[in-house]
């Protein structure tokens, strides 16, 4: 549909131009009366934004140098139905390429106002509203200072969220070893071929995203130095059209040359830097960095309480649902007691429910899983509580390794890192094969994953 319905009369019109400019583009729409009217010369991007919202224009032509011109004033015209036309010297940093990213669709140099301006307005007025082209990306290898080699993806890579119920499931110890047995599945599949006769995987590369805005924990989990955010850099890179995948590569921690990180907020009060349209910007890109992106995300989907007050405002689980509804598959995670399992069984109702996340694939894993919660009998019920949620795929149990875990945190490596071959180090290795598996083959990826976590199962005696 069009930014506003045709309407008899003038083009109603916003300007908001830097100082220098001004008086020549007003003249300009002055010579054209019958054409345009302008209703409003603004001053600040703040009455800009007021004035498109009240609804009393059909477009607003602002300079590319306009203060607090970003990817949220762009998102906020297009909200407001008000077709943005942007202003811009070819020669300073508003360069077309970064427009084009920040989703602006119709530009124009200054030098060509006289001829051009008219017309652009009255075709922005008319254009269909959509989504602008996606941004080109070039590629680099590596991260200045860090021993970080990414592998470029041949193909768009996978998006991974593990998510899950409130009461520490493991969402961040899950997140790392996916990324981990992902990253490094060859050298898992040599340790096991040693063994066993098992085909090993090309090297891959994966990159950790730490977007949980309530208890972000990758940064301690790693051993890394919690400085500055790497999400939050590259999300304020994103705001202004510069992330590009040469760009997102040096925001990353490099843990090996397969494996980088996105890191968290440092605080949790910082979650307004994680918007949603800048999130999903990042989380793009990403995927052309690395074959695996997986993300570790806080556990509320709900709506915030300010929502009804604001209905524009920013929403501080947004970077949540956000990256759940961009997911190839979402890791649903909880722990194998009873309070958990509680937990678990309402945390899939809700996504089940959810009119955005419904369709998106799904593994239950269930974490610390120990009999002396409920028995021997505990893996059984636990199947039997989740069997209506979990579709394909029967829930995925792991079982408690404090030990293990402890000392992985302790020297902040993924339990794949440190002990590999221990007994959650294999249990994991064969959620790794699940996942992968199931990417790898498409519907037929399926009947393997399955009998993969059939055979898991009954090697943990499920």
């Amino acid at each position: 549909m069009n930014h506003n319905p045709a309407s008899p009369g003038p083009l109603r019109v916003l300007t908001a131009i830097t100082s220098g400019q001004e008086p020549a583009v007003i003249e300009h729409l002055a010579r054209h009366r019958g054409q345009v009217d302008v209703v409003r010369r603004c001053a600040d991007m703040a009455e800009a934004r007021g004035y498109a919202g009240a609804g009393i224009a059909h477009v607003i032509v602002m300079s590319s140098d306009f203060p607090g011109f970003d990817r949220h004033a762009v998102e906020a015209f297009t909200t407001h139905g008000v077709a943005l036309v942007v202003l811009n010297d070819p020669l300073d940093q508003y360069s077309s390429q970064r427009l084009t990213a920040l989703g602006v669709r119709h530009f124009l140099a200054y030098s060509q106002v006289s001829d051009g301006l008219i017309p652009l307005m009255t075709e922005a007025h008319n254009a269909p509203a959509g989504e602008a082209d996606n941004l080109p990306i070039e590629w680099t290898s590596s991260r200045e200072n860090h021993d970080l080699s990414l592998a470029p993806p041949a193909t768009q890579g996978r998006l991974i969220t593990v998510w899950g119920t409130h009461g520490a499931p493991g969402r961040s110890t899950l997140t790392t070893n996916i990324a981990y047995g992902l990253a490094h599945r060859d050298q898992l599949g040599r340790r096991r071929s040693k063994k066993k006769q098992l085909p090993t995987e090309s090297s891959a590369s994966a990159i950790i995203v730490d977007a949980d805005t309530q208890a972000p924990s990758i940064t301690q989990t790693l051993g890394l130095l919690d400085e500055a955010s790497g999400l939050a850099q590259a999300c304020r890179a994103a705001g202004q059209g510069l992330l590009t995948a040469s760009a997102l590569t040096r925001y990353l921690a490099g843990i090996t040359p397969q494996l980088g990180v996105l890191t968290g907020l440092a605080r949790a009060s910082r979650w307004p830097e994680l918007s949603a349209s800048n999130l999903e910007t990042v989380l793009t890109t990403a995927r052309h960095c690395a074959q695996w992106t997986v993300v570790d995300v806080a556990p509320d989907i709900d709506e915030d309480d300010f929502a009804a007050f604001d209905p524009r405002g920013p929403r501080r689980n947004a970077a949540t649902t956000t990256t759940l509804a961009q997911s190839d598959l979402i890791v649903v995670v909880g722990t194998g007691d009873p309070v958990g399992t509680t937990r678990m069984v309402r945390a899939l109702e809700t996504i089940t429910n959810h009119p955005d996340l419904a369709h998106v694939p799904r593994l239950v894993v269930v974490n610390k899983v120990r009999d002396t919660t409920a028995g021997s009998s505990t893996p059984r019920a636990i199947r039997l509580a989740l069997s209506r949620f979990t579709r394909e795929l029967p829930p995925v149990l792991l079982p408690d390794a404090p030990t293990t875990v402890d000392r992985s945190l302790m020297n902040g490596r993924a339990v794949l890192e440190e002990a590999p071959v221990s007994a959650i180090g294999k249990e994991l290795t064969q959620l790794i094969d699940v996942i992968a598996s199931g990417f790898d083959t498409g519907n037929s990826g399926n009947e393997r994953s399955e009998s993969t976590a059939d055979q898991q199962m009954a090697a943990s005696g499920v």
